[in-house]
């Protein structure tokens, strides 16, 4: 009996389905400067479309925050092959949010490939690049405007 069960228990083993863990995604490295303070935290914005881009959260497709030390923030993603556009909010009060008076941002804004708009925000296309199985990684440096 205890042999039946030795190789019923040896043939299962054998048949048993491996799976293999997906890999992770590929790492997207942002770097940000230029913060005035290390107030409040870099809140970033992932947009895979013109869509909201570059500060309706709501419309974003991810949101991260990082710690801000010595005017510098560094986030690693993982964001799988694609096209995105990063916006940073230097997120002051920490509300989670672009403050504005006026319309004009009272908190620094940076957006991957550095792009600038010209009275306004910068375009999508502007912004946009491409990630693929290697990764991506984007200098940031953040301006101010209205603060």
């Amino acid at each position: 009996m205890i042999g039946l069960l030795l190789s019923l228990q040896a043939a299962l083993a054998q048949t048993a389905p491996t799976t293999t863990p997906a890999p992770p995604p590929p790492a997207v490295e942002v770097v940000m400067s230029g913060f005035n303070s290390d107030d409040g935290q870099a809140l970033v914005l992932v947009f895979e479309g013109e869509a909201g881009f570059p500060v309706d959260l709501k419309r974003a497709t991810r949101t991260a925050t990082a710690p801000i030390q010595g005017g510098r923030a560094t986030l690693r993603l993982g964001l799988p092959p694609g096209t995105y556009a990063l916006a940073i909010i230097h997120d002051e009060d920490k509300d989670g949010d672009l403050d504005t008076f006026l319309g004009i941002p009272t908190e620094g804004l940076g957006c991957s490939n550095n792009a600038k708009g010209s009275f306004g925000p910068p375009p999508y296309s502007a912004a946009k690049f491409s990630v693929g199985a290697e990764g991506a990684k984007q200098a940031i440096t953040m301006v101010y405007i209205g603060g």
